[in-house]
């Protein structure tokens, strides 16, 4: 997988974003070759035209680019009270 067949990949806590050259490689191999790297976690493709990284929402239609943001199905919008027992530096990123 060192030979240019993948063109970008990042990866950020529990996400992951990887572009790469359909002529040279398809997303089975990666997939096969990630799961084996990395056996505690699995990759899995998402479907359709819908990208969400960091929760960032990006969707293709023909040549058209939409985007938007993007919350998990678990999001609660609850946020940390001040008074609670958690570090300061958490409650001041809500």
């Amino acid at each position: 997988m060192e030979t240019g067949e993948i063109s970008y990949y990042r990866r950020h806590v529990d996400d992951n974003r990887i572009t790469f050259d359909q002529t040279k490689i398809n997303e089975k191999l990666i997939t096969k070759y990630m799961n084996n790297v990395y056996t505690y976690l699995e990759l899995k493709k998402k479907k359709g035209n819908n990208i969400t990284y960091l929760d960032f929402s990006t969707h293709k239609n023909n040549d058209d680019l939409q985007l938007g943001v993007y919350r998990k199905p678990t999001q609660t919008d609850t946020t940390i009270h001040f008074t609670t027992n958690h570090p300061l530096e958490h409650k001041l990123a809500a």
